[in-house]
């Protein structure tokens, strides 16, 4: 069974082994500055819940692509959405 929520540490590592590598010191940063997942304190460690932080890399993952110009709207048909190459 998972924890409902994991350290800062446990955070990173949870975060890394899905293919999102990202360190503790990121998440501290992105703590003070903003940014970062949402977390919670107890006593005096930041607690993160693994769906907070699976929500945090969808959003911030951006959208298909086919090459760098080329946008994929339909990624299950490999259809290209909008493009934004410069001319």
């Amino acid at each position: 069974m998972q924890p409902d929520f994991v350290t800062r540490q446990e955070a990173a590592d949870h975060l890394s082994q899905r293919g999102y590598p990202i360190k503790k010191a990121t998440l501290q940063k992105l703590a003070s500055i903003g940014g970062g997942p949402n977390y919670r304190i107890f006593g005096n460690r930041a607690l993160y819940s693994t769906d907070d932080l699976d929500a945090w890399v969808k959003a911030k993952i951006g959208p298909y692509r086919s090459s760098t110009s080329v946008v994929i709207s339909d990624p299950e048909n490999n259809v290209a959405g909008s493009s934004h190459a410069r001319r």
